[in-house]
């Protein structure tokens, strides 16, 4: 390809389409340098794809592009990035920080010093008249944040403007201010390019480009146009060559105009354009979007319904969705220290406004630290603790054996079960009574013990052979077997009863000696198992959450258009994520610590500091795993969604409420699968066993949660780069490897 050193871009025979719809078709296109353009056209005939490609975020299926005579992406050539001033069609603002924050956001992308981002900003504030550097920008009314916006654009004085729909929500004095600096900026060798669907206004532009269908109908100045089809208005200008297009007249309608282009389009071009029309209101005039030609070769205007069926999928595409993928092309990017210090910077920005949003928005930043911290005590309040206060029945008919002996073992034994604290005893006459009681579900069960317990109870210890004694110091026990755990507790507290029976005659109803634990304790509570648990969960949990939200949000408002624009990676966007809630995370793994120890006893006999990095490293886990729902995700709902999906069967699964060793065998693999599994042991191992860093599944367990963080991480930015219908990973590979 011819490089023309005059142009600012160039565009040859490019193509693009999504999926089997084509929007751009062999579309030519010359922009000079220190230009004002403007792409004129309905929504939906290519103008936000053209741009794109301009920007080389979308990589076209063929044709060549050329951005001041480099390829975009190009190690030397700052397209995408700080050569570029861009305003999306939407605000594309972060709503929750101050207009002096975004900014000094901004100019942190652009590596501005602090001397030139004060004179540039004062420069912004007169031209733009920008409210108060302290106001919140979600508390702005709409032009106030085009304003904002377009004032992010033209910050970093750059040297290609591509500004889409500038002018909307602008009053008419403001208008012509902002129009008016377009082409002071263009006399210094700025090139502009703007998007507009009121004709009228693009009168401003040196050059007029009318779209249609993805190809560009006619170029010309604004003038030359209308004396070369002999139209009043730019608009009737369109119209005819609409009208042309269906009809495929085009080459009558020139051939009957001897009016030739002026030789004068340069870089000062002195037209009667220079001056700005008078404000168009969209009562005075019609907006493009509305103009279709129906089968008849008839002009109609302001029905919208009657849009070409074939386009509205491209529309959907094309105009309404912002420009949120970052589709890299094939050439290398630059790996210099410059390279890497501006990576760096970039990170670090991200995460300070991450940072500033988390703690101005108090619903966030409640969500972020109390909401596990109350999670986390609901979990130990009403998961795992021994059942207290078990309505039970007994039926006490012992009679005992009187002075001078004065042995009552039915009162010893109820007195042992009473101490547990599992019982609340009710006393009945008789067993029916007490079974009726047990129907009714006033107890969970009876005890009933017989008239000649005290006598037969030592007698059967003395002969465990006699059949009689054995048959009077039987306890009979009837119960309610619905509740497995209850049933458990009770049956375990009966054996400890009649244990402590048999301690009165030096007698061991055990014979198993339990020595000294190896790990843990002999005490030690459910909730002791089920804790370490929890607190990484929880972690991870909460994590996904706020990542797979967030990120989404940011993709619906085109806050991440504007990072695209100007070359800031995904990889450095999803860092400066981590980055910003990484304080936070430490601060949330903290607390939940404290609450186990201080709260509830839970102990950690090991070290703290790998319990804190485990569940500092689960956390990242989630916060990956968030990024990479929200990568696929197109709205917050199916974020959210998904996010439960994630979690539900990780709580269930991760080995967290039962052993694993309680799985089926034939699916005990699948936990294994899950890096809350792993997580979960550590914490285990490191908080009840004590064990080091060295511990076989200590060690291993940090690997495969560290393996899991990183993949992925890897996944979440492929997931977030690669989100156009049409990607074609074969033709993205192979040039790569030209």
């Amino acid at each position: 390809m011819e490089v023309n050193s005059e142009l600012a871009i160039q565009l040859i025979n490019v193509n693009r389409s999504y999926g089997s719809s084509k929007v751009i078709e062999n579309l030519n296109l010359n922009i000079k340098k220190g230009t004002i353009n403007a792409l004129v056209g309905a929504s939906g005939c290519g103008k936000t794809t053209l741009l794109k490609i301009i920007l080389g975020r979308l990589v076209p299926d063929s044709g060549e592009v050329r951005v001041f005579g480099m390829e975009p992406y190009s190690s030397v050539l700052t397209v995408p990035g700080s050569l570029v001033g861009y305003a999306p069609q939407e605000n594309a603002l972060y709503t929750d920080i101050t207009i002096e924050e975004t900014l000094q956001f901004f100019a942190t992308l652009h590596n501005m010093s602090k001397e030139h981002f004060q004179e540039r900003k004062q420069q912004m504030i007169k031209l733009l008249d920008l409210p108060p550097m302290n106001r919140i920008v979600g508390s702005l009314s709409g032009g106030q944040k085009r304003r904002v916006s377009l004032a992010i654009a033209l910050l970093h004085s750059p040297k290609l403007c591509i500004l889409d729909e500038p002018t909307v929500g602008l009053d008419p004095l403001l208008r012509t201010l902002v129009i008016n600096h377009l082409k002071d900026i263009s006399a210094t060798g700025v090139t502009v390019i703007i998007t507009t669907h009121y004709i009228e206004e693009a009168r401003v532009a040196d050059k007029v480009f009318l779209m249609r269908n993805g190809k560009i109908l006619e170029n010309g100045e604004p003038e030359y146009l209308i004396q070369k089809y002999d139209a009043p208005t730019l608009e009737d200008v369109f119209l005819q060559i609409c009208r042309a297009d269906e009809s495929k007249t085009l080459d009558l309608i020139i051939s009957k105009s001897n009016y030739t282009q002026p030789t004068n389009y340069n870089n000062n071009s002195n037209n009667n354009n220079n001056n700005l029309p008078p404000y168009v209101s969209q009562e005075e005039n019609s907006d493009l979007s509305s103009i279709i030609l129906d089968s008849n070769n008839n002009l109609n205007i302001n029905n919208e319904n009657s849009l070409n069926n074939t386009y509205n999928d491209i529309m959907n595409i094309d105009e309404h969705n912002p420009l949120l993928m970052e589709e890299k092309p094939y050439i290398k990017s630059d790996k210099s220290p410059f390279h890497v210090v501006t990576k760096t910077k970039h990170i670090l920005a991200i995460g300070k406004r991450k940072l500033i949003q988390i703690l101005r928005n108090k619903i966030v930043l409640f969500f972020e630290l109390f909401s596990p911290t109350f999670q986390i005590v609901l979990y130990f309040l009403f998961i795992g603790g021994t059942p207290k206060q078990v309505g039970f029945g007994v039926v006490n008919q012992d009679l005992g054996i009187g002075p001078p002996v004065n042995l009552y073992l039915g009162a010893d034994l109820i007195a042992n079960l009473q101490s547990s604290g599992l019982f609340q005893f009710h006393y009945y006459n008789s067993t029916a009574e007490a079974i009726a009681q047990v129907k009714l579900g006033v107890t969970w069960g009876v005890i009933e013990i017989p008239e000649n317990f005290s006598m037969a109870w030592p007698e059967r210890l003395n002969d465990p052979t006699d059949s009689s004694a054995e048959a009077e110091s039987n306890v009979q026990l009837y119960m309610d077997f619905t509740n497995f755990q209850i049933t458990q507790f009770v049956q375990q507290e009966l054996q400890t009863a009649f244990e402590q029976l048999g301690s009165k005659f030096n007698i061991s109803m055990n014979p198993v000696e339990v020595e000294p634990a190896i790990f843990g304790s002999a005490t030690a509570k459910f909730l002791w198992f089920l804790a370490p648990g929890f607190v990484g969960l929880i972690t991870f949990a909460h994590s996904i959450g706020i990542t797979a939200v967030s990120f989404v949000r940011e993709k619906i408002d085109g806050s991440l258009d504007r990072l695209f624009a100007y070359n800031v990676s995904t990889g450095s966007i999803i860092m400066g994520h981590f980055l910003g809630h990484i304080a936070l995370l430490c601060v949330q793994a903290g607390i939940l610590l404290l609450i186990s120890i201080l709260g509830f006893g839970i102990p950690i006999r090991g070290d703290v500091g790998l319990v804190l990095l485990m569940v500092i490293l689960n956390g990242f886990v989630g916060m990956s795993l968030g990024l990479l729902i929200s990568g696929i995700s197109k709205i917050e709902t199916e974020a959210i969604q998904l996010s439960l999906a994630c979690y539900f069967p990780t709580l269930i699964m991760s080995g967290t409420l039962w052993p694993l060793q309680g799985i089926p065998i034939q699916f005990r693999w699948i936990p294994n699968l899950l890096p809350a599994t792993h997580a979960a042991a550590v914490l285990r191992d490191l908080m009840l066993k004590g064990v080091s860093f060295t511990y076989p599944e200590v060690y291993q367990g940090f690997l495969i949660v560290l393996a899991w963080f990183i993949g992925l991480f890897f996944l979440s930015t492929f997931a977030l780069k690669e989100r156009e219908k049409n990607f074609n990973f074969k033709k993205l590979f192979l040039k790569k490897n030209n």
